[in-house]
């Protein structure tokens, strides 16, 4: 599509390898860092900030969680879009 030629592209397969993440993790430490307060309950969205990922219609969604579980908190990591997100938030919250 692109016409690269093939010596000039490497492929990256779109997977987690689960191996990287097998340590155990202080989830005290965790959550004070993000202040996350006991009983709160966390979403955490990994990925590339932009719209074919679907994180503005997470923020939507959550905006209706939230009113369901008060309790909770969407945490969404920076990126290109951070701003178009976070207005969205500020809108539905």
């Amino acid at each position: 599509m692109f016409k690269t030629p093939p010596g000039k592209v490497i492929e990256i397969p779109n997977a987690v390898d689960p191996d990287r993440f097998a340590e155990e993790v202080d989830s005290r430490a965790t959550r004070a860092k993000w202040k996350i307060i006991d009983g709160e309950k966390l979403i955490a969205a990994v990925g590339r900030l932009t719209a074919q990922k679907g994180f503005d219609d997470l923020i939507r969604a959550y905006a209706n969680i939230k009113r369901s579980v008060p309790a909770s908190r969407l945490l969404v990591w920076d990126g290109y879009m951070r701003g178009e997100l976070e207005s969205i938030a500020d809108r539905r919250m």
